[in-house]
């Protein structure tokens, strides 16, 4: 098949396959495929594709989990011309239902059974919805559009241009002498933008992309154990699963990494410090929202920079930052402002959310030539040799494990219960555990309302925007500026509990109750945690939830997902569930 003229993204990605047709170009736990052999897949799928009518500037949702089918599907899609839009086949129906509609997309690739990873993969047509506007854009190029957490309360749509992806991958290669040599392990989320560098730069420099199991990438052990099975030199971390990496004694064994990369959260020196003193890896800081395709700013730490904090870099090629002053001028050196980024790398907007679009890509008449900026709505400064230094935010936006979360969405959805009046949604940080604590002001208190209001919000979230407790307060605290007082929040505040219902022992799951609880005691260290111990409360977090899921599936032969583990809370609501 002839590639589309405008294609550069497609004909950047093929030319590793024409140039090293015998080199292994993707590996699992128990596969290896040439590029010959992956090509032929890919070729294959591309087929099915076109059969169904699927052409250049369609529209097509992947639903599918990380695996060598999903690789095939994603390349055929780039070669094709066509945009993916991925979705996690676990997040809930509600979000995975905005998604489809809001984008309006034409064909949806998933499992015919969502629940059997062997179930037959299969192309269908989309529902297109009849709101105003055409299901293939006009204008550039687009490689994917990816939701994010929005202002508004719903999920929003960025579309990315084909050429701005083509770009960065390659300034990434030649900046970071990626070549045939360069073996990447791809567990990222499709659902998360730096997926997208992680899983296709192998592809362009001829290397190897090595993938994770998708459902054990969070765990620490085991992604130590996939650097040294597939003498990995090239991998990426957000700061929190970095420092849990750190904290394993193996992680001293991955001789074998060159390039280290951290995104999603600020890189703290501290942290820097305990990478260096256990690995020679070069280590990269890397800048970039979801708008501005992956990453815009990059910094590679040195000594030096450990006595001091640790900046988020310098633009990429094509890319223009600025740091604009409350009177949108240029600020000075060492002044706090807004980071404002243009060039190639800003999207073409977003999906159905034009009032957010005219607020966030503006063009800035005060700078040089007018241009269009993306607001990022980070606080930064530069200082005198040119350096971004990341200083915070403007809005309630904040990270929690690298994802970026807007608390207003969050907030909306809990205001939507009949008890709730009004909603606070904050992040309480202690040391490596980052929590989201939700605070309501209520007009009545009902029997169960900690789980009607777990259940709303499990139901419409995924799981990394899940509140871990939820108190009552009288009134929502202001300070002298009229702000949400968060500090008075946590003392005012009366925590809500799960309802303890009597229920009767049932002797048939005694058995399953012992073994999950010991895999719960061992998993969080602590020998005192009961049948009805909270799982935040004993500390746990999303890996955690992960590493017990595992057990679980390994020791009962039962699979149980890491969202159940976070839905259900303690060991007797897990075994009751199962029996």
């Amino acid at each position: 098949m002839e590639l589309h003229m405008d294609n550069k993204l497609g004909a950047l990605i093929l030319n590793s396959f024409q140039k090293y047709p015998e080199r292994i170009a993707l590996e699992t736990e128990f596969s290896k495929l040439t590029y010959k052999e992956l090509l032929s897949e890919v070729n294959e799928v591309l087929r099915l594709l076109i059969s169904k009518n699927v052409t250049y500037g369609s529209k097509v949702i992947v639903e599918l989990k990380r695996g060598p089918e999903c690789i095939y599907y994603i390349l055929a899609l780039i070669k094709l011309g066509a945009i993916y839009i991925p979705i996690d086949p676990d997040h809930p129906e509600i979000r995975k239902s905005f998604i489809k509609e809001d984008v309006n997309a034409e064909f949806i690739i998933s499992k015919k059974n969502s629940l059997d990873e062997k179930a037959i993969t299969e192309i269908r047509k989309a529902k297109i919805s009849h709101r105003t506007g055409k299901a293939a854009e006009a204008g550039p190029q687009l490689a994917y559009i990816l939701y994010t957490s929005g202002t508004t309360g719903k999920p929003k749509g960025v579309k990315i241009k084909a050429s701005a992806v083509a770009s960065l991958l390659n300034w990434m290669t030649k900046t970071y002498g990626f070549d045939t040599e360069t073996r990447i392990l791809n567990k990222t989320a499709l659902t998360f933008d730096a997926s997208v560098w992680e899983m296709l730069i192998p592809f362009i420099c001829g290397g190897t992309l090595c993938l994770a199991d998708p459902d054990k990438d969070i765990i620490p052990n085991y992604l130590i154990e996939m650097i040294l099975r597939f003498n990995i030199n090239t991998v990426q971390f957000v700061p929190a699963m970095l420092r849990k990496v750190l904290n394993e004694p193996a992680f001293k064994q991955c001789r074998s990494l060159k390039n280290v990369f951290v995104g999603g959260e600020i890189l703290t020196n501290e942290l820097a410090k305990a990478f260096f003193s256990a690995s020679k890896a070069a280590l990269h800081n890397l800048y970039g929202p979801t708008e501005t395709t992956i990453q815009v700013l990059t910094h590679t730490v040195t000594k030096a920079d450990l006595l001091n904090d640790i900046p988020v870099g310098r633009p990429v090629s094509g890319v223009q930052a600025y740091i604009l002053s409350q009177n949108e001028n240029e600020a000075a050196v060492d002044e706090i402002g807004e980071l404002c980024i243009s060039g190639i790398a800003l999207a073409e907007g977003y999906i159905s959310c034009e009032s957010e679009e005219r607020k966030r890509f503006v063009f800035i008449e005060t700078l040089p030539d007018s241009p269009r900026v993306y607001r990022t709505g980070d606080l930064a400064y530069r200082n005198i040799v040119g350096d971004i230094f990341f200083c915070g935010r403007l809005d309630e936006q904040i990270k929690i494990n690298g994802y970026r979360v807007d608390l207003n969405e969050i907030e909306a959805v809990l205001n939507t219960h009949h008890a709730v009046d009004s909603v606070v949604v904050s992040k309480e940080s202690n040391g490596d555990l980052n929590r989201l604590i939700a605070f309501l002001k209520c007009n009545k208190t009902e029997d169960a309302l900690f789980e009607q209001l777990t259940d709303q919000i499990q139901n419409t979230l995924p799981h990394y925007m899940w509140p871990a407790d939820y108190y009552i307060v009288d009134e929502i605290p202001l300070t002298a500026h009229a702000k949400t007082d968060r500090k008075t929040l946590f003392e005012k505040g009366k925590k809500i509990k799960l309802t303890q219902r009597d229920k009767p022992e049932s002797n048939k799951n005694t058995k399953l109750k012992k073994s999950i609880l010991h895999i719960w005691q061992d998993t969080l260290n602590n020998k005192e945690i009961g049948l009805d111990s909270d799982f935040y409360s004993c500390g746990g977090n999303s890996v955690e939830a992960m590493i017990i899921a595992m057990k679980i599936r390994e020791q009962e032969g039962i699979n149980f997902s890491l969202e159940e583990i976070l839905r259900f809370r303690n060991v007797r609501n897990i075994a009751d569930s199962i029996s």
